[in-house]
C-alpha cells in the first residue's frame, strides 16, 4: 500500500468505520501531519467487497476485490495490507472517528 520509503517514519492510521465500509488514511507524523495514502474498504458483508487505496503521488494506487464477509475480516484485510508494506511496525497511533446519536444514547 505504501512506498517502502514511508515505512521508516512514524505514522498515524485514521479509521472511519461505517455499516458497510471502512475509510482510512495514513499520515506521516510531523508538526503538520502529511497524508501518505487514503482509501476505503467497501461492500463489507457483500459479494465483491473492494479495497481501494490512493497514494498522494499516485504511484501506489490499488483497486482490488477482497474477501470481507464482515468487519472483522475487513480489518484483517486492512492490517495485512499495511503489514505487507512495512508500515504496521511504525504506527505511532491509531484513531477512530466515533459518531453517536447524542445525549439520548449516552
Amino acid at each position: 500500500m505504501v512506498a517502502p520509503a514511508f515505512s521508516a517514519r512514524p505514522c498515524i492510521l485514521t479509521i472511519n468505520g461505517g455499516s458497510s465500509s471502512i475509510k482510512f488514511a495514513i499520515f506521516e507524523v510531523a508538526a503538520t501531519p502529511v497524508r501518505l495514502v487514503a482509501g476505503e474498504l467497501t461492500r463489507i458483508g457483500q459479494p465483491k467487497a473492494k479495497l481501494v487505496v490512493k497514494s498522494v503521488n499516485g504511484t501506489h494506487d490499488i483497486s482490488s476485490e477482497v474477501n470481507a464477509i464482515n468487519h472483522l475480516k475487513a480489518v484483517d484485510v486492512l492490517v495485512k495490507s499495511i503489514e505487507k508494506d512495512g508500515v504496521l511496525g511504525n504506527l505511532a497511533a491509531v484513531g477512530h472517528r466515533l459518531v453517536h446519536g447524542g445525549p439520548d444514547y449516552w
